[in-house]
């Protein structure tokens, strides 16, 4: 049991300002979120160019 109370004092000092691993975790779920917004953003574009073009060639009746 004093093992064990030993390891737990030197996690928690060691991992005082934040678990390492969390702060990877943290860091790729921003960036996936962030890329995923990124697409998202695109394909809304792709699609309002596309619906322009279709209104912008039924206009032209030359």
């Amino acid at each position: 049991m004093q093992d064990e109370a030993k390891s737990e004092s030197y996690q928690s000092k060691v991992n005082k300002g934040g678990v390492p691993s969390e702060d990877v975790v943290g860091r790729a779920k921003n960036e996936l979120a962030r890329k995923d917004r990124a697409e998202k953003i695109n394909h809304a574009r792709q699609e309002m160019a596309q619906g322009m073009q279709k209104s912008m060639s039924g206009l032209k009746t030359h």
